[in-house]
């Protein structure tokens, strides 16, 4: 179950990813869009909508679709087990049927909220994103689901929610030749999501510096929805911005290594998988690493100074950059694929059986 939004490359990614998994296990998999089929009504909201928010059983966002409508849907095709994907496609009410639920988390919604809230300043939307992270705050907290199974993408995030860590999958594409790209740098991610706003500014004010010690180095932001001041910076600096492509395998394939200088980052960074899985090396901030697993092949560099010498010397090392990418895709393989997850999904439905129940 999902809202069914437009949704960031994530929540597409994690979405194909879950279903991939399951249907790898040997499950039928349907998809439940929550805001598309089950519009919420006014008695959704005042029974037991608020209550339930206030106990932080549920948050907010869960009220935007009916549980009622979904329930009906539910009992009609008699699923096994039911997958909310992220708290907001989560309501208290489905335990009531003779399913098996899966919260899975993705990551922190708090986090997230937060971080939105601090980069917005003083404004209306951060005051807004505020209070919808203190009551995702107490839901993740609370201790009233414990016949459901919690799942989560990040890694650290697993591991602070009490939940299993089950990882957005990726397939492996051909491995970018290297031969002759058009950019050097590549930045790659929804270009108006406020944390790529944010990591997009600092490779900006990095930018000076790295042209002094690599002159000539070219870039590209590749991702939807470039706001005008973010067009407005890559015309002043001489980027490339690609808003809208059809062929993901080309663009990563385009420029010799990638840079991801967030600053504020929560879950599993799909743009680092997405790219390791091409075999294009990456120069990252350790704060975008606390969604994977320890061991991930990247090259680590905390603060400008050390951004900007990573950066330019794998630029300037074409045999250490294929090194890095080689790893990182075969860890991809080993660490990130459906098939390598697909265990758990069958031991989940093994363990649920005809019943629903574990």
């Amino acid at each position: 179950m999902h809202l069914a939004r437009a949704g960031s490359f994530g929540a597409k990614a994690r979405l194909a990813g879950l279903t991939e998994v399951f249907e790898t296990a040997g499950a039928s998999v349907m998809q439940v869009r929550l805001l598309e089929d089950h519009r919420v009504r006014a008695v959704d909201v005042l029974r037991p909508g608020l209550s339930a928010v206030l106990a932080g059983e549920t948050v907010p966002e869960a009220m935007a679709w009916s549980h009622r409508s979904v329930m009906a849907h539910l009992d009609s095709v008699h699923p096994d087990v039911v997958l909310c994907m992220t708290a907001r496609a989560y309501h208290p009410e489905l335990r009531r049927g003779p399913w098996h639920v899966v919260l899975d988390y993705v990551d922190r919604l708090s986090d997230s909220y937060r971080d939105r809230a601090r980069i917005l300043g003083r404004t209306p939307k951060a005051t807004a994103f505020a209070a919808l992270a203190a009551t995702a705050r107490r839901f993740e907290r609370s201790r009233s689901r414990t016949e459901v199974t919690a799942i989560a993408a990040g890694w650290s995030d697993a591991k602070a929610l009490g939940a299993e860590w089950i990882p957005i999958t990726e397939h492996l594409a051909p491995p970018i030749a290297d031969t002759a790209p058009e950019h050097d740098v590549l930045f790659l991610g929804k270009l108006s999501y406020p944390p790529n706003v944010e990591a997009i500014e600092r490779l900006a004010a990095m930018w000076p510096a790295l042209q002094r010690r690599r002159p000539g180095t070219t870039a590209l932001l590749a991702g939807a929805n470039p706001r005008p001041a973010e067009l407005a910076l890559a015309r002043k600096l001489g980027w490339s911005v690609q808003a809208d492509f059809e062929d993901l395998d080309r663009v990563i394939a385009s420029a010799r290594l990638g840079a991801v200088p967030l600053v504020h980052a929560s879950g599993i960074q799909t743009k680092i998988l997405t790219a390791a899985a091409r075999g294009l090396a990456q120069v990252v901030d350790p704060v975008a690493t606390a969604g994977f697993a320890p061991g991930f092949p990247l090259r680590l560099a905390e603060g400008n100074d050390a951004f900007v010498e990573a950066t330019a010397d794998l630029l300037d090392d074409q045999h250490a950059r294929r090194e890095l990418g080689d790893a990182a895709r075969d860890h991809v393989n080993d660490t990130y694929s459906a098939t390598r997850w697909a265990p758990w999904a069958r031991g989940l439905l093994g363990r649920v059986g005809s019943s629903g129940r574990p």
